[in-house]
């Protein structure tokens, strides 16, 4: 039987002082083993070093026994702390907004109801009766519980990775189930009406906005976030998303991406910046060159246009468009002409299939293939068939 390795190690080093030493521990790390840095017990005998390393090992225990769940999520979603640095080093985004969302929801749902906990005494019975009831009681939206949900998992996870826990007790807990309200989008005829007349917009800008949303499918911190270097002949280079407080951010997922564009977009585009000499942002807003156009504006004139185009206040919230509809649209109509899905994936950012499956809204109109499949079938003499 192989033999365990002590918890630690004790060696003598000799001090400034003659025929004086003092004695060293190495404790060994307990997930890897390995021995970790010497520390000075401060003791000059070795019972009493021995005696001194127990006492260290005890108080540790006691440490990872004792520890609430307050204690150990303090400072957790720091940009600086060990989650978000080490997500960072191993290739993931985490951006701010994320971290402070996260940080809103531990401070305002997890703390004040499991914050005197201690981890030792997590489990996953309670956890998700927990769950169930702030589902039942209805406060807070599926999504929200989910995000709450989300936010414990992470926590617990890092803690039995810092060897605080040897198991996560929220792994189990299953999310609730969010009930999921279909997205609008505006039919192709629309679309059309929508962009026909720069003119009517009353501001280029924000005509061209609109264009390239509803040709590139960005999203709208993408297109806050466009750079003027970013613009090519015939493409443009989604490297950016702007972040409310934070600015400059990689796009959503770090999915940066060319996408192609018409010449009618690329025309526009280089009128924007011709005619407004942007520095940095190509839709930079009020407050000077270096902050963009604000998200409020842009969507009050995509709302006004709609309102020229025939679509009223209540129409419009009744079919649920927004600006972000034009992603919706962009992914739907490239989906119905055919453009392969990897394809369409690599316009969007979409990172599966399944999230390109929930941008498709297909309409009866988008079916020419299976109606010429199906008249071909009843229509067509009973021999034949």
């Amino acid at each position: 039987m192989e033999r365990r390795a002590q918890p630690y190690t004790i060696h003598k080093r000799p001090t400034s002082r003659r025929n004086r030493s003092i004695y060293y521990a190495h404790f060994r790390d307990p997930k890897t083993g390995r021995r970790q840095s010497a520390i000075s017990t401060g003791c000059t005998r070795r019972d009493d070093a021995v005696r001194w390393c127990e006492r260290h090992l005890a108080s540790a225990r006691d440490q990872v026994e004792h520890i609430t769940f307050a204690d150990y999520a303090a400072g957790f979603w720091q940009p600086d702390a060990a989650y978000a640095t080490a997500r960072i080093a191993h290739g993931y985004s985490c951006s701010k907004g994320y971290l402070e969302i996260a940080e809103g929801n531990t401070r305002n749902h997890l703390i004040p109801v499991w914050g005197d906990t201690r981890l030792s005494e997590l489990i996953p019975r309670d956890l998700d009766a927990w769950i169930v009831a702030l589902r039942r009681e209805g406060e807070l939206a599926p999504a929200t519980v989910n995000k709450v949900l989300q936010a414990l998992r992470t926590i617990l996870e890092q803690a039995v990775a810092d060897g605080w826990l040897k198991e996560n007790p929220a792994a189990v807990v299953k999310p609730v189930r969010a009930e999921s309200t279909e997205r609008g989008i505006l039919t192709p005829t629309e679309v059309v009406r929508l962009l026909a007349n720069p003119a009517a917009w009353g501001d280029f800008r924000q005509y061209t906005i609109n264009l390239f949303a509803v040709a590139t499918g960005a999203r709208m911190g993408e297109v806050r976030g466009l750079l003027v270097e970013n613009v090519k002949a015939d493409h443009v280079q989604i490297r950016h998303s702007w972040e409310e407080k934070h600015g400059l951010k990689p796009p959503k997922y770090n999915n940066i991406r060319d996408v192609p564009v018409s010449a009618r977009v690329a025309e526009a585009l280089g009128r924007v910046i011709a005619e407004t000499r942007p520095e940095t942002l190509v839709f930079y807003g009020s407050a000077g060159q270096n902050s963009p156009m604000s998200k409020s504006l842009i969507e009050k004139r995509f709302y006004q246009a709609l309102e020229r185009i025939g679509i009223s206040e209540i129409e419009r919230r009744e079919r649920r468009i927004t600006f972000h509809s034009h992603r919706h649209f962009l992914n739907t109509f490239y989906r119905s002409r055919g453009v392969p899905d990897i394809k369409v994936r690599m316009i969007t950012g979409h990172r599966s299939q399944r999230m390109s499956d929930r941008y498709t809204h297909f309409r009866a109109a988008d079916f020419v293939e299976v109606l010429e499949v199906q008249a071909a079938l009843l229509e067509a003499p009973a021999s034949v068939v």
